[in-house]
């Protein structure tokens, strides 16, 4: 039962990190693609 455990852990601390770095990647894709230049254009004319 323990090992179970720590299996379940273990799969959830990688979906955890995974989900990050699909979260991260999109954020640098998103800046690199220039795809929010848009709204800071407008919030620097305020």
């Amino acid at each position: 039962m323990a090992e179970a455990q720590r299996a379940v852990i273990e799969a959830r601390s990688r979906r955890i990190e995974l989900l990050k770095r699909f979260h991260l990647d999109g954020v640098r894709l998103d800046r690199l693609t220039g795809r929010h230049a848009a709204l800071l254009s407008s919030a620097e004319t305020r």
